[in-house]
């Protein structure tokens, strides 16, 4: 077994911080995982382990990850059209149709039963 440099934390503190980390407790099996792969794992999800002060804390992200992501808003033909509810088309139906016999009311159906003469 591998001697641990003085002043960083063993295995067992490193096990107990992920634990109590909101995001870092995701990982799986943290009790299977060597000292080495458990800092890979949390290095690979975006944070680093400060030894001095004996805590989980997010890496500085580069210029490029910052720029990567950016949301940026689409074009107007590419958005998605909104979506037309039944009462919205069982209302617009009444006032295009006129009255044709139907009554405003609370269960309108929209049918092709009435034809223009």
């Amino acid at each position: 077994m591998p001697r641990i440099p003085k002043g960083e934390l063993t295995l067992n503190e490193i096990r107990n911080l992920a634990r109590q980390h909101n995001k870092v407790s995701t990982i799986k099996n943290i009790d299977k995982l060597s000292r080495k792969g458990l800092i890979a794992e949390i290095e690979k999800m975006g944070y680093r382990i400060n030894h001095e002060k004996k805590r989980i804390t997010p890496k500085p992200r580069t210029i490029a990850e910052r720029k990567e992501k950016r949301i940026t808003v689409a074009e107007e033909g590419e958005r998605k059209p909104q979506k037309r509810t039944v009462k919205k088309q069982r209302r617009k139906a009444l006032i295009e149709g006129g009255d044709k016999g139907v009554k405003q009311g609370g269960n309108v159906r929209v049918s092709d039963k009435y034809e223009e003469v």
